[in-house]
């Protein structure tokens, strides 16, 4: 079976992996297998209970197995490739916080320093934007799962998750986030739930606001609200906007999804040269092996080493086996040392 622990980037995942992995004692898998920052610290792979999907896991596969797979993603649900069977646990946070959380994150591990954002609420990102991501999961039946209630009371949200996954706690001791900083500061930030208000300027809220409308109040979000989005002009524009953002979003999604697919031949190809030549290699090595064998049974079959002899090794062989026969040993000294003498050494 598969448990999907979805989510937009920097909405609470990890956390939720931790508290799995501590009270729960479940070990999590990554769709991405996190290389470039869970995956490539050894400390933060074991407080998480992350563990490496196998080389060739095969989610039908997964699916079919008595054991339960809990599979981290951010994929919005078109990405997806879900079935009824699946279960779902989906993490939501704060849009505007976690759209900072994630420019920084994109910032500090994969080299995007020229991100800002503004990338993030205007949805250019390989999951979107976090209302995008929001709407398209929310008719998914699910346990949903709230980054603020997560932290202000993790054991709290215990029973819920003890009662959809049907498993009990083993321990009650959850690691704080000062705990977790201590581990890995880059990775674990503060949790905070309102940083966002020193970080946004007033332009990039109704930005976010003007993107994000529909996600933000479906998830509950109203605080703060910029006065705008009560104007019914504002709203008009919102949804125009809305679809002019769609339309290029969508545009950059089938770019990025030929350079995807383009990249998978490339290595396709590649692979396939790369079997063909490990099979040349590997018949070599066949034929190699059916040489020696043959070389030694040669080697074993004592006509085939007298036929390798010289002559004269032939003659003082043939000497030593009559002599042997004959029980002639005082005579097959003398005649040795005549056929050296004739010979030679």
């Amino acid at each position: 079976m598969i448990v999907w622990l979805s989510s937009y980037p920097r909405s609470g995942n990890t956390f939720f992996r931790v508290i799995l992995n501590s009270v729960f004692d479940i070990k999590t898998y990554s769709i991405y297998n996190d290389t470039g920052d869970i995956g490539a610290d050894e400390a933060t792979s074991e407080v998480v209970g992350h563990a490496f999907l196998p080389k060739d896991f095969n989610l039908d596969e997964a699916r079919a197995s008595t054991e339960t797979y809990y599979i981290k993603t951010h994929e919005l649900l078109e990405d997806m490739q879900m079935k009824d069977t699946d279960k779902v646990i989906y993490l939501v946070r704060d849009g505007r916080e976690s759209s900072l959380s994630f420019t920084k994150h994109l910032q500090n591990f994969y080299g995007k320093e020229n991100d800002d954002l503004s990338d993030v609420i205007y949805g250019n990102t390989p999951y979107g934007s976090w209302g995008q991501h929001v709407e398209q999961w929310e008719n998914v039946p699910k346990l949903l799962i709230k980054f603020e209630e997560l932290t202000d009371n993790p054991s709290a949200i215990l029973h819920d998750i003890s009662e959809y996954l049907n498993i009990k706690p083993k321990n009650h001791t959850i690691p704080t986030f000062e705990e977790l900083q201590k581990v890995n500061p880059k990775f674990f930030r503060s949790g905070k739930k309102d940083s966002w208000k020193k970080a946004f300027s007033k332009d990039e809220h109704l930005s976010f606001w003007l993107n994000n409308q529909q996600g933000m109040l479906l998830m509950g979000y109203k605080n703060d609200m910029p006065e705008e989005i009560n104007d019914t002009l504002f709203t008009l524009y919102a949804s125009l906007f809305k679809k002019q953002t769609i339309s290029l979003r969508n545009t950059f999604r089938t770019q990025q999804s030929q350079l995807r697919h383009t990249m998978q031949k490339q290595l396709q190809e590649k692979d396939r040269q790369l079997k063909g030549k490990t099979q040349e290699l590997q018949q070599k090595n066949q034929q190699i092996e059916v040489k020696e064998k043959e070389n030694q049974v040669l080697l074993n079959n004592r006509w085939y080493r007298f036929g390798q002899m010289s002559n004269k090794r032939k003659i003082w062989f043939i000497g030593k086996v009559i002599s042997k026969k004959l029980k002639l040993y005082w005579l097959f000294q003398p005649i040795a040392k005549l056929i050296k003498r004739i010979f030679g050494k």
